[in-house]
């Protein structure tokens, strides 16, 4: 193992054990997750992005020298991928994700396919 030069990939943490917690709120399902614990300074906008598909997303967030990934890969039931969004709360440093249900009268129970 040798050490990361200047420049080179920025070492990729994995979030899954950042406190995150969901609850279902009608036709989405929000996602919260706290980032306190990890962001070393500023959190802002740019710093997160998200990408989703029909069963899953990925947050990655990105800080000067290390990036955070939580990575579902299998969610519960299906999403509509083109209406998910995020937002970031710079002052509590956390990111909620907003699942669109494709089913919303489906209650979700978990999170995750397994």
């Amino acid at each position: 193992g040798e050490a990361a030069t200047g420049g080179g990939v920025p070492v990729v943490s994995s979030l899954s054990n950042c406190g995150y917690w969901f609850e279902d709120v009608g036709e989405s399902v929000k996602v919260s997750v706290p980032l306190g614990s990890v962001c070393p300074g500023e959190l802002s906008k740019a710093m997160a992005a998200v990408s989703f598909s029909r069963i899953s997303f990925k947050l990655e967030v990105r800080f000067s020298d290390s990036m955070h990934m939580l990575s579902m890969p299998e969610l519960a039931y299906e999403i509509y991928p083109e209406r998910s969004y995020y937002k970031v709360r710079e002052k509590s440093k956390r990111v909620l994700v907003f699942l669109l249900k494709s089913d919303a009268s489906k209650q979700w129970r978990k999170l995750t396919a397994v």
